[in-house]
């Protein structure tokens, strides 16, 4: 009983989960000099040098089982934190990008309409009543065409070209402190939309799959294109998969599938390698 309580100050008080510390050191000495002490220097009988042995080996066992739980939960906690981080970055960008598409179509227009409706009342002042009828028709008309774009750019929240996540890529894998290659052996340009979209939504699930899951420092992608299909390859050195059941990859497979594409894991690990195909021409 005082070796379980000495196990658990060390660990659980002090969280030393150095096996080489004095402290994990001085609690194996002490029972192995308490064991020697008592199977060597005493009377016991072999029975009971037995029964202390076990009783030792328990120790032990429970010691180091909780050392490794605390490490364990450590690790946990350190992922969660990572993941914590990982996402703040993505909100971010996420809030940088509509900040930028909000500025950039409303910073004139309330400047433009501020004029407009200065001029009209200026107008009316003077009773001139046609060129004030005409500021405020532009009024409305400018008005009208912000209210489209401001719907266009929530219609596109959700969807960004493939340059755009290209180079949200770049910076969060820079940020991430992952090293990284991308190759881009086709045309962008000649991608449909729906081509864009896709291949967009799969590498943003693939990034987020690896700075979440993998624990890499490398990334590599490649983009290819030949006659018939689109190909989308995308490396790491993480740990990998396990045993492969034919679930993995589930949210991908749901955006593939919808234009007729294919998610193959051509290599589990060392490196991980995944290789994503979607017919060219797709416009459903």
């Amino acid at each position: 009983m005082m070796f379980i309580y000495h196990s658990s100050l060390i660990n659980y008080k002090y969280k030393d989960t150095n096996i080489k510390s004095f402290r994990h050191l001085s609690f194996f000495l002490c029972i192995a000099i308490i064991y020697i002490n008592y199977s060597l220097l005493s009377n016991a009988k072999f029975y009971e040098r037995f029964v202390g042995l076990v009783l030792v080996t328990l120790c032990l066992i429970m010691h180091l089982s909780a050392r490794l739980n605390i490490l364990t939960a450590e690790k946990e906690y350190e992922k969660l934190k990572h993941n914590e981080y990982i996402n703040n970055l993505l909100a971010e960008n996420e809030r940088n990008r509509i900040g930028r598409d909000l500025h950039d179509t409303l910073g004139h227009v309330f400047a433009t309409l501020s004029l407009k409706s200065d001029l009209a009342i200026k107008f009316l002042e003077r009773e001139k009543y046609l060129e004030a009828k005409q500021e405020i028709a532009e009024f409305n008309s400018i008005t009208k065409d912000t209210s489209k774009q401001i719907r266009q750019i929530i219609n596109n929240l959700n969807y960004r070209t493939l340059e755009e996540e290209l180079y949200l890529t770049k910076e969060i894998l820079d940020l991430a402190n992952i090293r990284f290659e991308i190759h881009e052996n086709f045309a962008k340009g000649n991608l449909s939309p729906i081509e864009q979209s896709t291949l967009a939504m799969v590498l943003r699930e693939c990034i987020n799959n690896i700075l979440k899951h993998s624990e890499a420092t490398f990334c590599k992608i490649t983009f290819q294109e030949d006659v018939k299909e689109l190909a989308f390859y995308i490396e790491d050195n993480g740990k990998g998969f396990g045993n492969l059941t034919g679930k993995e990859l589930k949210s991908i497979k749901e955006r593939i599938i919808l234009v007729d594409g294919k998610v193959a894991i051509e290599n589990i690990k060392n490196p991980t390698q995944i290789k994503i195909t979607i017919p060219k021409g797709v416009t459903k």
